[in-house]
Parts: C-alpha cells; structure tokens; sequence
C-alpha cells in the first residue's frame, strides 16, 4: 500500500491521526471544487476468470461399478476480500489491528477504507463431483421384475485448493441480482453435499 511519507519518511498523518494513504479516495461535501478525477483508482484485473479448465472422466471397475470425477479450473482473476475489509475496520478481530507487536502503519492501513491490501488472486480448483455407480446383477434386477437397478453415491464441491486469503471460498457472490459482481461479504461459499439415488428400469 502507498502511504504518504515526509522527507524524513515517516507517515504523514491526516486530521483524525489515521495514516494518510494516496489511495484512500474520499468525497469532500466541504469542498465544492472536489472531483472524482481526484480518486487515485489503479486497475488490478479481471474480476471475471480468464482462463477456465474442465476435466470430467469415468472409470468402470468390475464390470458393473463405474466411478466418475469431475474437476474444474478457474483463474487469471482478482477478488476483493470485502470479508477482510469488515473484520479489519468493523469488527477489528484480526491480528494486523489487535496485535500490540504489529507495525503500526500496517494497523493503520487495515483499519483505513482502502481496498488495495484485501484484492487478491482468486484461481482455484474444485473437484465439482465425484459419484460411484453400482449396477445390481440382471438375477438381482430380476426378483424385482425390472430389466435394470443401479445405486449411485455421489458427492459435490468436496475439495478446493485456491490461492486466495487462507483458503477461504473465492467463488461467491454478494449482489444476488447484479451480474459480473463477485464479492464475498454476506454471502455463502458453495454447498458440500452427498446424495444417494437408486434407478430401476423397467
């Protein structure tokens, strides 16, 4: 983060003793002649993956039992940690803010309105799906008057591994009715879920 320093090079402090940060962009109602050509915005990247990778295989193992995964790659974008923002400024429950050894421009910066230390990378891997089918031998099928049986044991979204802040779930979204918005404050992570289904033909 870019935070304004003296020609001695300690931190140039604002009017409420907070660090003063280049970035830190704020309206003025005081000051009429305050333009939003005054922010000092820096473009950090997409915030919609560039690069997507979808791996799906099935195994059959015996015969009659078929095992299949599916894996997806997501990356080549960035994301605000709004989450971070909140815990830093609202809650101040985080280390940086609470922790009497840390450096002090650091708390600063975290308890400032900046957004540049919470954007970062959100690539990730997640295997989506991984399911096992067993199909019942036809003399099972058959006691049951029906031509097939199988049993499926599936499960979703079991395993991620990203690059974003301490693993946390990059793939969320804040504004529910806004499209190309991702941001991961009041909202879920993707659900883990098993399930279990049985198809009989007849």
């Amino acid at each position: 983060m870019d935070v304004v320093r003296d020609a001695s090079g300690n931190p140039v402090l604002d009017g409420s003793g907070g660090v003063t940060l280049n970035s830190d962009c704020r309206w003025e109602p005081s000051d009429p002649s305050w333009t939003q050509a005054e922010c000092n915005e820096i473009y950090q990247g997409s915030m919609l993956p560039t690069r997507e990778i979808g791996l799906t295989n099935t195994f059959t193992l015996f015969g009659n039992v078929r095992l299949f995964s599916h894996v997806d790659y997501k990356g080549g974008h960035k994301q605000w940690c709004a989450m971070c923002s909140i815990r830093n400024r609202i809650d101040q429950n985080t280390l940086t803010v609470q922790d009497p050894n840390g450096d002090p421009v650091d708390r600063e910066i975290a308890l400032s309105r900046q957004t540049l230390t919470h954007i970062k990378d959100a690539d990730f891997i997640k295997l989506r799906e991984l399911s096992l089918t067993f199909d019942v031998p036809g003399e099972y099928a058959q006691r049951l008057r029906a031509d097939r049986v199988s049993v499926t044991v599936a499960g979703r979204n079991l395993w991620m591994w990203t690059k974003y802040f301490d693993g946390f779930d990059p793939e969320v979204s804040f504004y529910s009715q806004r499209d190309f918005t991702q941001l991961d404050y009041a909202s879920l992570p993707t659900v883990r879920r098993w399930t279990v289904s049985t198809r009989v033909t007849f």
